[in-house]
């Protein structure tokens, strides 16, 4: 009798069903298929509410392992660190420790790439430089602004908390709460570091409709290289992640 294939999951919680996402999805998918493992995709709410319990496929013993995806409530992180599977995350909520985790943790590297992408815009002459994301919300956000202050530290120069967005944003928000912030600025700085080109969208958006020009007037970086978001795909200087790699190390690192 022929062994039925074995099945895993993707877990994620945000119904990004963006291009990024996506990819890395399509090539764990791929990479698993070579070893006849199936792919299922379970959805998890954003937050954990009370009395939540997790879908029942992922506990009822039918499910060989799972790389958790986009989550990034601490509470959620822990129900699912509960499970008793090969357990492979990417990314944490920066209060999750590590040490804590049942599973393996993937990140992608931010602290020195944000550095040398900051250092890039400091090496032009800005001395003005601000940093927009949610530093809460995800480690790898967490260590991408600790990259920006390691480049300010380098050229000696003083952070201005007036200028930086760090605070959590809500994810169903981020267009009101980036172009309010950037409303409520005294003058602008001569340039932002953005945690990512998802951030960086929103600013470009407010910026052209404030009438300034981008580099003229403020210079931006991203992270991610993202092509989906078209008014800032090939105007931004970028660290580009390289979904096909991610996805496949996410499968190696399960299987």
């Amino acid at each position: 009798k022929k062994e039925a294939e074995p099945t895993v999951s993707v877990i994620v919680s945000r119904p990004d069903s963006s291009k990024f996402w996506m990819d890395i999805i399509h090539q764990i998918a791929k990479e698993l298929n070579k070893y006849n493992i199936n792919l299922m995709y379970t959805y998890v709410p954003t937050q954990l509410k009370d009395n939540y319990q997790l879908p029942a496929i992922l506990t009822s013993g039918q499910i060989a392992g799972a790389i958790v995806l986009n989550v990034n409530d601490p509470e959620m992180t822990k129900l699912i660190n509960q499970l008793d599977i090969p357990l492979i995350f990417l990314d944490i909520p920066p209060q999750t420790k590590a040490e804590n985790l049942k599973g393996d943790l993937v990140l992608i590297e931010g602290r020195s790439a944000t550095q040398r992408l900051t250092a890039h815009v400091l090496a032009k002459g800005c001395s003005r430089v601000g940093f927009i994301g949610d530093i809460h919300y995800a480690q790898t956000n967490f260590e991408r602004y600790h990259g920006y202050l390691d480049a300010m530290a380098d050229y000696s120069l003083k952070v201005d908390p007036a200028i930086c967005l760090t605070d959590p944003i809500n994810i169903y928000h981020y267009e009101e709460e980036i172009h309010a912030f950037l409303k409520n600025l005294k003058s602008m700085p001569e340039a932002f570091v953005c945690v990512s080109d998802f951030v960086a969208q929103y600013v470009e958006s407010y910026l052209s409709a404030n009438g300034y020009s981008i580099p003229g007037d403020v210079i931006m970086t991203g992270f991610d290289g993202r092509k989906e978001y078209s008014n800032v795909a090939d105007m931004l200087t970028t660290a580009l992640v390289q979904t096909d790699n991610l996805g496949k190390r996410l499968a190696a690192q399960l299987l």
